[in-house]
């Protein structure tokens, strides 16, 4: 389909849509099927000290992971609904969904059959019909300790010992050169399955390195490698993510074993977990649409933004075998509906962008692919960044197109504009060529035609803006403002959102830091520097960025605390 036929049936269903009542809706990640990130259906709070409200969620338990996904949201005759998923600890996955005209919680369902779990996809909402797709990972715990205690299950060797304190983060064993922890697990399921083993280490003194291995002991006494990882004194925390596919073979008992050598090593967390994830799908009043409408047959996480256009469903994962799905949405049988292509590397956040003849999405490894629709997976066309600019990193944003071009950005530092005719590529630095900053934040292109990202990199971090055309080489500018606590100093992981009015630019974005909260800024269309219009006050780590409908901003963050942000209360 041509762009300008797209178009024109967009319009064409708008119209129907007006004229039968059907709904409307910010309906996936970044607003639409183009992901720009605009605003533009009802004005959203842009005056100073909003209303907030902050309906409850359905969680219980310890731990820091709540809400880290973006809503999705519509407008059902005069109320306003956010849908969010997010960890309910140990109630398990959640979806809720929120009524944002009176800030209340509608309803709240489980969607894992287990507890825990981060989960990182946006879900996508066919309003018309009133359905919700939700990814979900579901996590069946072997071995599971986030917070190492003083009654730990884990066998300390002689000299290993665990320092207890009170958070998360003050709570570790420590495990000297030569020695080792262990703990066992009993395997009640019979065949091959999928495992993960999570850990996360540095060393606890100052030294050249050292080497951890994993190690599981099986019902039959044989012994085989999970893992090894060399840490040095210049690593902050390592994280291990590793999926395994054959070493759990039959039913008893398991032994998993973390040994050091070389340095001592401090271990925060060791979780080892039977893994799987897919998509189910539920209606607007909380019932089963489809308990099963495809299943990420090759293991991982679900991590990218689900993403829809016509009649396919697309989406991707992290650890496993590495494979982005295609699922046909007419076809229920999930052993027939469902391609798969294997990437070069992980897929994280990256979500997708399709015009009907082909699919678009990017990968870690600096990895951007494009695909034919109904040969999905297997007529691939893989462009290596690194090609074109030095160490551009891993491809974490999803994909926006605006005017014949694709944008995305890369963490080493790098805003991407693909061309789709020729499939030419331009870059343009965030920061400069020799200290650039990092981004996983899916590019917003306003209508005065500049584009907005966040960065979150040591040296460069805030919001970034460049005209769209840019040529390779260009620098993007840091927005600045003269008060303190400028939007220079706050580092963006998420994606911001964009509303234009008279001239004026208003952005909405979050922070993923101690503290973290909601913000917006003005800035002139055509300017450079931003001034600060309201912020949420101190709350959390909020991951994602906000959705926006019906004059509603919503967002939620790592205390599973939601917000519904608007200028007056309905």
């Amino acid at each position: 389909m041509k762009k300008t036929s797209r178009i024109l049936a967009i319009v064409l269903a708008l119209v129907m849509v007006l004229s039968i009542g059907v709904y409307a809706a910010w309906n996936q990640y970044q607003s639409n099927d183009n992901h720009n990130g605009r605003i533009t259906d009802a004005v959203p709070p842009i005056s100073p000290s909003p209303a907030i409200t902050n309906p409850t969620l359905n969680f219980s338990g310890g731990g820091w992971s709540g809400v880290d996904t973006t809503p999705v949201m519509e407008t059902v005759g005069s109320t306003t609904y956010a849908y969010v998923t997010y960890n309910g600890r140990s109630k398990g996955t959640q979806l809720s969904k929120i009524n944002c005209n009176d800030g209340t919680t509608v309803w709240s369902k489980q969607i894992s059959s287990t507890t825990g779990g981060n989960q990182l996809s946006t879900p996508y909402l066919d309003s018309t019909n009133g359905v919700i797709y939700v990814a979900a990972t579901d996590y069946y715990w072997f071995l599971q300790n986030n917070e190492f205690t003083s009654n730990s299950d884990w066998t300390l060797s002689t000299n290993a010992f665990i320092t207890v304190g009170i958070s998360d983060e003050t709570s570790y064993v420590t495990i000297p050169s030569g020695d080792y922890i262990s703990q066992s697990f009993n395997n009640t399921t019979s065949g091959t399955i999928s495992t993960q083993l999570t850990s996360g280490l540095k060393l606890a003194t100052n030294g050249t390195s050292a080497t951890v291995t994993y190690t599981i002991k099986r019902p039959d006494n044989s012994t085989d490698n999970l893992k090894t990882i060399t840490v040095t004194s210049a690593n902050d925390w390592v994280p291990v993510e590793e999926i395994h596919t054959d070493k759990v073979n039959a039913t008893g008992n398991y032994t998993v074993t973390v040994s050091v050598s070389g340095a001592d090593v401090i271990i925060d967390y060791v979780s080892f977990c039977h893994q799987t994830a897919g998509i189910k799908a539920y209606n607007r009043d909380k019932t089963v649409y489809r308990s099963n409408v495809a299943v990420a047959t090759y293991g991982g996480q679900i991590n990218t933004p689900l993403y829809v256009y016509g009649n396919y469903l697309y989406f991707g994962t992290y650890n496993g075998s590495k494979y982005y799905y295609q699922v046909d949405l007419t076809n229920t049988n999930t052993s027939t509906n469902t391609k798969a292509y294997q990437g070069d590397n992980h897929f994280y956040w990256a979500g997708a962008y399709s015009d009907g003849n082909y699919v678009y999405f990017g990968g870690d490894g600096g990895k951007f692919y494009k695909s034919s629709v109904t040969s999905f997976g297997t007529s691939v066309t893989k462009t290596n960044l690194s090609s074109t600019a030095t160490n551009p990193g891993n491809v974490r944003s999803s994909v926006c197109y605006y005017d014949g071009y694709l944008f995305f950005t890369s963490q080493g530092g790098y805003l991407w504009r693909y061309k789709i005719s020729d499939g030419t590529i331009a870059y343009a630095y965030i920061g400069s060529s020799t200290t650039k900053g990092c981004s996983t934040s899916t590019p917003v292109i306003s209508s005065s035609g500049y584009v907005y990202i966040g960065s979150y990199g040591t040296n460069y971090k805030g919001i970034f803006k460049i005209n769209y055309d840019f040529t390779s080489g260009s620098s993007m500018t840091q927005l600045t403002e003269s008060s303190p606590n400028t939007i220079t100093t706050l580092p963006v992981q998420a994606s911001v959102i964009i509303y234009t009015n008279s001239g004026t630019d208003y952005i909405f974005f979050t922070t993923n830091v101690t503290g973290g909260r909601g913000y917006c800024y003005s800035c002139s269309s055509n300017g450079y520097t931003a001034s600060p219009v309201w912020d949420t006050g101190s709350g959390n780590f909020a991951l994602q960025g906000m959705a926006a409908w019906n004059g509603y901003l919503t967002f939620g963050n790592d205390a599973n605390t939601f917000y519904v942000i608007h200028t007056t209360v309905s």
